[in-house]
């Protein structure tokens, strides 16, 4: 039998060897390849970055020599010059002279002000407090200081700072000057200069911050670990090979990162014929996972857009729904408010009636009738105030006048055994807020100090002029405000009381001796006008309510001297009443009538006009309520009657604020309910002592 050699062995060695040997010989290039890319990669790394670092060092050393010149050009100038003098600015304009990389050298105050900037002239004023450029050189010379990076409050573009300290002789802070160093100048430089594919160069702090690279992408946390290791040519780990060098002496970084692909692109071509399989196979597997990649990443960008706008939708639902409670609320507050100052003006009505019958023996009920009246009107325009239905009606106002002027009020909301006393600053500036509102928060302030003071105390108001800076107060104002202080000695108030003092409806009186709406009262008046309140308490130790009030532009109207109307000859007068409610009638016509005045009722517009067609000189005056359901209001009445009768006034009355601002637009007279007899009368006679009515009154025979 024929033996054969067995090639098995020798083919699978050669097998082995077809393999091994090829790729020894790939390896072999590969690595003197990968040596000779990497080592050019390297030289050009170094160069660029030493050209980077070179122009980075030398353009903010530029910038640190014109703010030193800067400094000692304006030692010894007064802040007042900084800020006004064209010729300072002009200066400093010129030590900024052509540097390009400056964006603009600014001067800030040790308040934290800026009072010149070479942008613009006169400098906007802006606040510089809260940077970290002015804030480092408070307490100690920091030397050169280089900021964050900013969006510039005057440039509106990025940018960061390079800051210096100023020092006043004694060597106390005396605010910084500092430069806006202009990041799209780094930037179009970077440009000029990493115009290879891959390349990246940054600007980047100490502290790991990126100020400038180009071009922008996320950096992850490469920069952390370059700033933490070697700065010679090395690869991070994360895709990169990265160069850093210091920037002269700045706490600054030049960063040149390139992208590995990129340093072998030449590499890999070299490569591509000897590893076309495993080129074949690795493209095959990156092809796969980049589709896997970008559909998962689809779905995901699919899924969080839903999420989105779930979260919008139900954002909106929740803003609609508020919005309509809100409108509901404040409906409700309005009709509730007229029916029942309608009710109360019928108790104040039958009080005058009763009063008139003059039984002493009923005076006690009649008064606690009547401040229970009182009490309930108060609540009632309270609960229009909390609401905002009703609306302030601001004018010049002399504050320390409008003080003098309702002492005796405010002594008696007080008691006696509690002093008041006043302090008005002789420079108060006016301001610009609604008296009437004004009176009612100071009542509220009054009865607040009262209950606090159980066993009597002092209680002082003091008015002082302020100009606030932003940071004083929690709606950040600024500009000039008068403060008007009410300090109490009374029991003070907790942390915890104090946190829900202005919440409507809260209160620590006991039961039936508050609403809790008074000092809702005070803030929602004072952040209304465009103020604030400012609390501060403590238990033992009183209580302080600052009204901060912005100050007028303008200065308050003379006040000029009026008739007592009141007190002077009466004629008998005619009045036609227009009243829908029978029982507002009622008790309104009997006060009119108490008051002397002959009076006709009609419970209707279309009826009144009716009457008046008649003939109209039997009235010397038309009072009409404005809510008229049905038909014509009293509005409606009153344009009606000033064109058919330009002689005969109107006087109309509600207890609805949104009726009180539309009737009291022009030079109408409207009367709010509840009434008094005492009001009543004051408003028809100052509106039939105006001159531009004509005084054409039968004599009560003929009525």
């Amino acid at each position: 039998m024929k033996q054969y050699f067995d090639l098995t062995a020798p083919l699978k060695a050669l097998l082995v060897a077809s393999i091994v040997l090829p790729l020894l010989v790939f390896l072999a290039v590969a690595r003197e390849s990968y040596l000779t890319v990497f080592r050019g990669a390297e030289a050009r790394a170094e160069h660029v970055s030493f050209v980077v670092e070179e122009h980075a060092a030398k353009a903010l050393e530029g910038i640190v020599l014109a703010l030193r010149l800067t400094d000692q050009r304006l030692k010894g100038v007064d802040w007042r010059e900084i800020e006004s003098s064209t010729s300072v600015w002009d200066e400093v304009r010129a030590l900024q002279g052509a540097l390009e990389q400056a964006d603009s050298i600014f001067v800030v105050t040790p308040t934290g002000h800026c009072v010149l900037t070479t942008r613009v002239f006169p400098c906007p004023g802006l606040d510089f407090s809260d940077r970290d450029y002015y804030r480092a050189h408070i307490d100690a010379d920091a030397g050169v200081y280089l900021s964050d990076a900013y969006m510039g409050k005057i440039s509106s573009w990025p940018i960061f700072n390079l800051s210096i300290r100023r020092s006043s002789p004694t060597g106390a802070f005396d605010g910084v000057v500092g430069s806006s160093v202009s990041i799209a100048y780094f930037a179009h430089f970077y440009q000029t200069i990493a115009h290879e594919e891959g390349v990246t160069m940054s600007l980047v702090r100490d502290g790991g911050e990126v100020l400038v690279q180009v071009p922008e992408s996320d950096p992850g946390e490469q920069f952390a670990r370059t700033m933490a290791g070697s700065q010679a040519f090395h690869d991070d780990g994360n895709g990169h090979f990265v160069i850093a060098r210091q920037v002269g002496a700045f706490p600054l970084h030049i960063e040149y990162a390139i992208d590995k692909a990129a340093v072998f692109s030449v590499w890999y071509r070299r490569l591509a014929g000897w590893g076309a399989l495993m080129a074949a196979v690795a493209f095959g597997l990156f092809t796969t996972s980049w589709v896997a990649l970008r559909r998962a990443g689809a779905e995901r960008t699919a899924r969080e857009e839903l999420e989105r706008q779930i979260r919008h939708r139900e954002e909106t639902e929740a803003l609609l729904r508020q919005s309509q409670k809100m409108e509901a609320l404040g409906r409700l507050t309005g009709g509730v408010a007229h029916d029942f100052n309608n009710l109360i003006q019928i108790i104040i009505g039958g009080v005058y009636r009763l009063r008139r019958i003059g039984d002493p023996k009923s005076q006690q009920a009649i008064d606690l009738i009547n401040h229970a009246a009182q009490r309930s009107a108060h609540l009632t325009r309270q609960l229009l105030s909390f609401s905002r239905r009703q609306k302030l009606n601001p004018i010049p106002t002399d504050i320390g006048a409008k003080l003098r002027q309702i002492v005796p009020l405010l002594e008696r909301s007080l008691r006696p055994d509690i002093a008041l006393t006043l302090a008005v600053a002789d420079d108060a500036w006016p301001v610009e807020v609604d008296p009437v509102e004004l009176e009612i928060a100071l009542i509220n302030v009054c009865a607040n100090a009262r209950d606090a003071m159980p066993s009597g105390g002092e209680f002082s108001l003091t008015i002082r002029n302020v100009r606030l800076a932003g940071h004083e107060t929690a709606e950040r104002l600024v500009g000039d405000f008068v403060e008007l202080a009410a300090n109490d000695t009374g029991t003070g108030m907790s942390r915890e009381v104090m946190e829900h003092a202005f919440e409507p409806f809260f209160t620590t009186k006991e039961r039936d001796r508050g609403t809790g709406l008074g000092l809702s009262q005070v803030y929602g008046f004072a952040r209304e006008s465009g103020g604030t309140v400012l609390l501060s308490s403590g238990e033992g130790t009183g209580t302080r309510v600052a009204l901060i009030l912005p100050r007028s532009a303008r200065m308050p109207s003379a006040i000029e001297d009026k008739p007592d109307v009141t007190s002077a000859p009466r004629l008998v007068r005619r009045l036609l009443m227009v009243e829908d409610n029978v029982e507002v009638a009622t008790t309104g016509a009997d006060m009119l009538r108490g008051l002397g005045y002959l009076v006709d009722v009609v419970d209707s517009g279309e009826a009144a006009l009716r009457v008046l067609a008649e003939d109209s000189r039997r009235y010397s005056l038309v009072f009409s309520d404005i809510v008229m359901p049905g038909g014509m209001n009293g509005l409606e009445l009153r344009e009606r009657i000033r064109g058919l009768y330009p002689h005969l006034p109107v006087v109309l009355t509600t207890g609805y604020s949104r009726d009180l601002r539309q009737g009291s637009e022009g030079d109408a007279a409207i009367l709010r309910k509840p009434y008094e007899p005492d009001a009543l009368r004051a408003t028809i006679e100052a509106t039939l002592a105006d001159p531009r009515v004509p005084q054409f009154v039968r004599p009560a025979s003929q009525g």
